[in-house]
């Protein structure tokens, strides 16, 4: 018998399958205010699957339960993903992921097996060859008794069904490793997963499970340089010293703000973003008094908040020294290397044209930031010293160019066109020969 500490492999994989189109029809039928236990019987009750026999159904519901049910924060995502506008190849890959953690053989046949015949270069794979593996692990004791030869060669033939159906094989008869292709909206969820037990993003980036995808350590930080670019997460290395951070941990949260990302909220300028949200909240007839102001670049892949209440002098010369200027410094250092890995990886090929796409939005991304510090720093020269007395539409005019409300500009032209003269914001506008007339 196997100790504690040894894998113990099942032959559950058996009675499961891929079961991609019946995972997604439960998900999309999932009551999220039912219990588990409720919503099984339903589906069980109901024959959401719509098959012949009982005994099937059961089967299925054993296997969900397995992959997808063991931890509530990811069921919810899967709910929400499958219910949302998830990209479907995304969401085939996630399931995957799920289905092959929750199975250690099914997992250890693609990141052993597989994975080892990858390295050979060989890329057809037999029945054959999972029942030796298969027979390897066996009498390696993982497993808890000796297997008959007859249920080796069904596991082997299940593994292999399996697989194709997930996408990791090709061929219904001869059967040969697929050509992985793992969408970024994909990697960047199942990261937010591995993200829950690896607080580490140095171990992030070695974690065994990436094996499930064939990919090499230097294959995960591409996917995260292009992740970070997507705005998708924030990736940062220096050095050993590796981290990441993600916009929410919550998929709920921003399921009931309607948007994919919670940083996807704070950052849309119009209807719908918590700017606009705020806008409204704090007007009262012909009163607006927002007192958290979005600074945006041109195309909203930069942003800061500012809080009214905490205006001085000096603020906007903080924010550019302390949070726009670093992030300059930042970028080059990611186009430097984009361009190494576009040399290592020569002029053709899959793998040089996306790295050549990245290094177009990296280049975009460092002019758009150097235009979001040229507008900052031309509001900061202006010296202007807030005084909360003048209101809120007042002090944020001379922000317009960096805030997307029609108001900043209209009141900015007012006072340079001697309006409000009362004001302490217009005077000094005047004393520095800016108001005409």
């Amino acid at each position: 018998m196997p100790s504690a500490q040894t894998i113990v492999y099942t032959a559950k994989i058996i009675r499961a399958g891929a079961l991609l189109t019946d995972t997604k029809s439960l998900l999309s039928h999932w009551d999220e205010t039912l219990s588990t236990r409720e919503n099984l019987d339903h589906f069980q009750r109901e024959n959401i699957f719509a098959k012949s026999s009982r005994s099937r159904v059961r089967e299925i519901l054993v296997a969900f339960r397995q992959r997808y049910l063991t931890s509530e924060p990811v069921t919810r995502a899967l709910v929400t993903l499958v219910k949302g506008s998830f990209p479907a190849e995304a969401l085939d890959r996630v399931l995957y992921f799920h289905a092959a953690r929750s199975d250690l053989l099914l997992h250890n046949a693609v990141t052993d097996l597989l994975a080892m015949r990858l390295r050979r270069g060989l890329q057809d794979i037999h029945t054959t060859d999972v029942e030796a593996w298969v027979k390897q692990q066996i009498a390696g004791g993982k497993t808890v008794g000796q297997w008959s030869d007859i249920t080796i060669n069904r596991c082997a033939r299940e593994i292999l069904s399996t697989l194709r159906d997930f996408g990791v094989l090709q061929g219904a008869v001869k059967k040969r490793i697929a050509p992985m292709y793992l969408p970024i909206e994909a990697f960047a969820f199942l990261a937010l997963c591995l993200r829950q037990n690896q607080p580490s993003g140095e171990r992030l980036l070695s974690d065994p499970d990436w094996g499930l995808f064939f990919l090499s350590r230097q294959s995960v930080e591409r996917f995260f340089l292009e992740a970070h670019q997507q705005r998708l997460l924030e990736y940062h290395a220096a050095g050993s010293i590796i981290r990441v951070t993600f916009p929410t941990e919550s998929l709920q949260e921003c399921e009931i703000l309607g948007v994919k990302e919670l940083r996807d909220y704070f950052r849309r300028p119009g209807k719908g973003g918590f700017w606009m949200d705020h806008v409204r909240r704090y007007s009262k007839s012909r009163r607006k008094a927002p007192i958290y102001w979005l600074l945006q670049s041109s195309k909203k892949n930069c942003a800061l908040w500012l809080y009214y209440h905490r205006l001085d002098k000096d603020i906007l010369f903080k924010a550019l020294v302390n949070y726009v200027e670093p992030k300059i410094r930042l970028e080059p250092s990611r186009l430097d290397q984009l361009r190494a890995q576009h040399v290592g990886a020569g002029t053709s090929g899959r793998e040089a044209k996306q790295l050549e796409k990245q290094l177009d939005r990296q280049d975009a991304l460092l002019s758009e930031l150097n235009d979001f510090r040229d507008k900052l720093r031309r509001a900061a020269e202006l010296h202007l010293e807030p005084d909360l007395n003048d209101g809120v539409v007042l002090n944020i005019a001379p922000l317009r160019e960096l805030v997307s409300w029609s108001e900043a500009r209209s009141y900015w032209e007012e006072l340079l066109a001697g309006k409000y003269e009362w004001s302490s914001i217009g005077k000094q506008l005047r004393e520095r020969g800016m108001v005409k007339g």
